[in-house]
């Protein structure tokens, strides 16, 4: 626009001193065109200036907004570290919490691990009570058992020998009285072949 407005400056100089050398009615007819045509540049630069006026007035709306928009995003980054600085602060605070329940549970289950290996001792040494009595009565029992099998066996063993005993007596007895009538026949055989009692 600065262009324009120079430019025609510098025609309308030329036009006047271009003039110098003709009449006063063609130099006063040449300046009124000039003029002429510097006003309608003048109209041009002035619509110009306004749609200039026009344009930067719409750029300091726009910066206006974006100043707001600006302003609103501060606002809203504000709110945000406010909410991350309240969230970190809950992390912390759980944190916390946690490590103490972490640490309350870890005492708790120690303390049951040990309750429950005292538990299992007693109960060991009740089973080996248990397993130590009943071994003992089992031997006293196998003892009793061996001791009542060993007398049936005397027992049997007696009767055995004394079945025996009569068979073989009753065996010997019927030898006996065998040899004592075998004896008697053989006498009375003799007897008969020798009367006389001669050999």
């Amino acid at each position: 626009m600065l262009a324009s407005s120079t430019l025609a400056a510098g025609t309308a100089f030329a036009l006047v001193t271009g003039v110098q050398g003709a009449d006063l009615g063609m130099r006063v007819t040449i300046v009124e065109r000039g003029v002429d045509g510097l006003s309608g540049k003048v109209d041009r630069l002035q619509g110009d200036l306004t749609d200039l006026r026009s344009e930067v007035t719409d750029i300091r709306s726009d910066l206006t907004d974006l100043r707001s928009e600006v302003t609103d995003i501060r606002s809203d980054l504000t709110g945000l570290r406010s909410e991350m600085t309240d969230l970190r602060s809950d992390l912390t605070t759980f944190r916390s919490e946690t490590t103490a329940e972490i640490a309350a549970l870890r005492l708790e289950i120690r303390a049951g691990d040990e309750e429950t290996r005292v538990q299992m001792r007693a109960l060991h040494e009740d089973v080996l009570d248990r397993i130590a009595s009943l071994r003992i009565e089992l031997q006293h029992e196998i003892r009793a058992g061996d001791e009542a099998t060993r007398a049936e066996m005397r027992v049997l063993h007696e009767d055995v020998v004394s079945r025996i005993a009569l068979l073989q007596e009753g065996i010997n007895g019927r030898r006996k009285s065998g040899r004592r009538r075998n004896g008697s026949g053989l006498l009375g055989i003799e007897g008969s072949l020798n009367p006389h009692g001669c050999s």
